[in-house]
């Protein structure tokens, strides 16, 4: 009878855990999109450590939004970990099995890597966090990085990132 209370408990705690995952996500969106930057940090770095992050389709999503709390916070150099950690998941390796697989799947099922336009901004503002901690040849390079990223996916995409070929 005990061993049956433990069990139920415990189902309970891994209901609550991808509960709390889920409305965890969507709290972080809503302090983000209301300007709360500290809450959304707090909420998203929790999240993104855990191995169960990894796995999540929204998981490049997450780490730009993070990167993008960090950056309005001033924090440039925790945005550019977060950054590097979103242009890594973004980034297509082809030599993985887990990468294989995913191609064979219905373009629905495979996990999302974030389009060309998301990685062109992920380095932009890598550049600028550079940029304002007075790295200027770092800075340079992500720029282009952002330039060479925005090839757009269809014939007239290309280039379409006016702020980018700027800097």
């Amino acid at each position: 009878m005990k061993t049956k209370y433990i069990y139920l408990l415990l189902v309970l705690a891994i209901i609550s855990l991808f509960g709390c995952a889920s409305s965890s996500l969507v709290q972080a969106t809503s302090s983000f999109q209301k300007g709360h930057f500290i809450e959304t940090e707090t909420i998203l770095k929790h999240f993104v450590e855990t191995k169960k992050a990894k796995n999540d389709p929204a998981y490049p999503l997450m780490l730009l939004t993070l990167a993008d709390s960090q950056f309005r916070l001033g924090d440039y150099q925790a945005a550019l970990k977060s950054y590097d950690a979103a242009i890594k998941s973004m980034t297509l390796r082809i030599s993985t099995v887990r990468t294989g697989i995913e191609l064979l799947k219905n373009e629905q099922n495979r996990l999302y890597r974030g389009t060309p336009h998301e990685l062109a901004f992920a380095h932009y503002y890598k550049g600028i966090c550079y940029f304002q901690i007075n790295d200027f040849e770092k800075a340079r390079i992500e720029f282009t990085q952002a330039r060479l990223a925005d090839k757009g996916e269809k014939i007239g995409q290309e280039n379409d990132i006016t702020i980018i070929h700027f800097m």
